[in-house]
């Protein structure tokens, strides 16, 4: 006797948000959440904005869409920037979604001289203003000193012309819009999702710029990198290993240089005049990670694994060091993130530069052939969270994106930050390997884990989280 199995079939449209036209060639992605396993599948769409996925088994899914020019697009996202809504297929479902692709954000304006004349060839960036605030756009003004920041995500941000010397060598500093040299002073702009901001014009006052040049010791070197908050800057060494950067504006500035095993950094600040500055390239620093229990207990395999993150990173990166292992790093500075078992919780993370030297810390910085241990000490009870995410009447929410974040700055650490869980079919959501303190939760598809400071202190569930328990907590979808 033949049996047949019915498969589910998903499928859909791409439109245009603004018009409603269907949108050729875009990338439409399946993810599986829960259900059969295996990676994400992709289509392109045809001349009219369909794609079709079949032969697809029960279980929970997530639909994604992206075509160059338009911020990626979620199933049943409200705003751009919101996760993805899940899908629950049965056995021989079938669904149908609709995904609106919009045009990112921009803001422009001009950049003027002191006779309100367009400047041309001026730097312009914008930057977030979350407590990691990055560049989020880069230009150059064009030939009558206008600029287009784009993309840009919707959210809030900062604008500000870059250092520029002009013809006659009169230095310009950097400017923030609202005519100020502090940041802090500056007037924040609120940018939309298919919107230009327009007006946002930059008059950059006048000042001394200055230059940075040294020298570096050192074989197999070639390049040396320069770090700020206006962006990153790069030269040649030149014969004698010398370099050189002119048009600076006061302010820190990081220099690091590597090659082939070696390494060299160094943080300076520039207060208006030139400075000349040595370095000595050396062997790249190592980090060796110790792990050890309260208790004096041996520490089960694979109970932690260390990830240092630069603290200003050029392009991505991302090495771990599991307990007992020693990695090479670049010379510079390090943010520490560490990431338990579910048997155990971080109790305290320690940094030992020598044998009377060792401090609790998250932030380290790495000199060229020096060797730092790292002591990461486990509590041998940790704690949980669970619970389901419910939406109105409904008994649970599926696929519901869970966010569980420390109040206290050390405890926040210790647990590895911002804790991210995704409901089950049934709307359950768990967390484990918790450090004993208070906590909040929330449960939204309007919060990811890069926009972190959209979630004001104090909105989220709060839980006291007690040493070996296991909390149980419901939570309405935000």
């Amino acid at each position: 006797m033949l049996f047949l199995l019915s498969l589910a079939v998903l499928e859909g449209v791409v439109l245009e948000n603004q018009t409603g036209k269907p949108l050729a060639r875009a990338e439409v992605t399946l993810e599986v959440m829960q259900g059969q396993s295996g990676g994400p599948t992709r289509v392109l769409t045809g001349a009219d904005g369909g794609f079709r996925f079949v032969s697809l088994s029960a279980g929970t899914y997530q639909v994604t869409a992206r075509r160059k020019g338009f911020e990626i697009g979620r199933h049943g996202q409200a705003r751009a920037e919101d996760a993805a809504s899940p899908i629950v297929l049965a056995e021989d479902g079938h669904f149908s979604a609709v995904l609106r692709l919009r045009r990112p954000a921009g803001i422009s304006g001009t950049v003027l001289d002191e006779n309100g004349v367009g400047l041309p060839g001026v730097q312009v960036v914008a930057y977030t203003t979350g407590k990691r605030g990055r560049v989020a756009a880069s230009t150059q003004s064009d030939d009558r000193g206008r600029y287009r920041l784009w993309p840009l995500l919707a959210g809030r941000y900062a604008v500000s012309t870059g250092p520029h010397r002009l013809e006659d060598g009169t230095g310009l500093l950097p400017t923030w819009l609202g005519n100020t040299v502090e940041r802090g002073q500056t007037r924040l702009v609120d940018a939309a999702s298919e919107q230009d901001v327009s007006g946002a014009d930059l008059a950059p006052i006048s000042g001394k710029l200055a230059g940075i040049r040294g020298i570096v010791g050192g074989e197999g070197l070639s390049r040396v990198l320069l770090r700020s908050e206006y962006g990153f800057r790069e030269t040649n060494l030149k014969i004698g290993n010398s370099f050189e950067f002119q048009g600076l504006a006061p302010g820190d500035y990081e220099l690091s240089v590597k090659g082939n095993g070696i390494s060299a950094w160094k943080r300076v600040r520039l207060a208006g005049e030139d400075l000349y500055v040595e370095m000595k390239a050396g062997p790249s620093p190592k980090l060796r990670v110790h792990c050890r229990s309260e208790g004096g207990k041996a520490v089960p395999d694979g109970s932690a694994s260390l990830f240092p993150e630069p603290r200003d990173p050029v392009e991505a990166m991302e090495v771990r060091i599991g307990c007992g292992e020693t990695a090479a790093l670049d010379a510079g500075e390090y943010r520490l993130r560490a990431v338990t078992a579910s048997n155990v919780y971080l109790e305290s993370l320690s940094v030992r530069r020598s044998a009377d030297s060792e401090s609790e810390t998250f932030e380290v910085a790495l000199d060229p052939g020096q060797v730092s241990d790292v002591i990461l000490t486990f509590g041998g009870k940790p704690a949980s969270v669970e619970g389901v995410v419910k939406l109105g009447e409904r008994e649970g929410a599926p696929g519901a994106p869970v966010f569980l974040r420390a109040l206290d700055p050390d405890l926040y650490a210790r647990s590895g930050g911002l804790r991210f869980s995704r409901a089950d079919a049934e709307g359950r959501f768990r967390f484990d390997g918790l450090p004993p303190g208070n906590y909040e939760a929330v449960a939204s598809f309007r919060f990811t884990r890069e926009r972190e400071e959209e979630w004001s202190r104090g909105s989220g569930k709060a839980i006291r989280v007690q040493e070996g328990a296991k909390e149980a907590v419901d939570l309405e979808l935000f």
